[in-house]
């Protein structure tokens, strides 16, 4: 479900060699918390990120930014 949620509503920059890094921002998060009518629950994903490849956007990996 976060994965998804990242997909859908982070923003999304180069990463470099046709990739792709999915992040939220102060925007993207509260238009993501919003939308889905979440509260502090999901409080714990505002720092993941995921590297998605921009020709199959298969997911190269994920994590939490510190």
């Amino acid at each position: 479900m976060a994965l998804q949620l990242l997909l859908d509503f982070a923003e999304a920059t180069s990463a470099g060699n046709g990739c792709f890094k999915y992040r939220f921002d102060r925007h993207t998060w509260a238009e993501a918390m919003q939308a889905t009518g979440a509260s502090a629950k999901l409080d714990r994903y505002r720092n993941i990120f995921a590297i998605v490849d921009q020709r199959d956007l298969a997911v190269i990996t994920a994590g939490w930014l510190n």
